[in-house]
């Protein structure tokens, strides 16, 4: 039994590695997924789909790149926001879930969702802040 809450802990320490880790690529996921779904249900392949979402994937990381470099201040504010917000809607969700698991009371599971949410959304906003100092702006 000890055994088991110790590979539960590791694995939640992972997992929240991972959503970390991951934060920044929430856009272009929500992209790639959006497409590919409404790809599919216009009837197309699997194979076609998975290919015209990962090109979307990767042409909306590109693009952000892109725009990392703009000088003017409401398109960056434009693209955190792009970012910062599906981050913060994903940590909000992992959290109120995760909780759910633990607390009985939806006050508690509310307020760790938005613990959460904001601490996913700022480590997002870190990120993006690291990838543009990058970028040399």
């Amino acid at each position: 039994m000890i055994l088991a809450f110790v590979f539960m802990g590791a694995a939640l320490v992972l997992l929240c590695r991972l959503v970390f880790s991951l934060t920044i690529h929430a856009f272009p996921l929500g992209v790639a997924v959006c497409l590919g779904t409404m790809l599919h249900s216009m009837g197309m392949g699997m194979g076609v789909v998975i290919l015209i979402s990962v090109a979307a994937f990767v042409v909306s990381l590109m693009s952000v790149q892109l725009l990392l470099g703009a000088r003017s201040t409401p398109t960056q504010i434009v693209i955190v926001l792009l970012f910062v917000c599906p981050a913060l809607f994903a940590g909000y969700h992992l959290v109120h879930g995760l909780a759910a698991i633990a607390f009985s009371e939806e006050i508690v599971r509310q307020i760790l969702g938005l613990i959460g949410g904001m601490t996913i959304g700022g480590a997002a906003y870190l990120r993006l802040v690291q990838m543009s100092q990058m970028t040399g702006i």
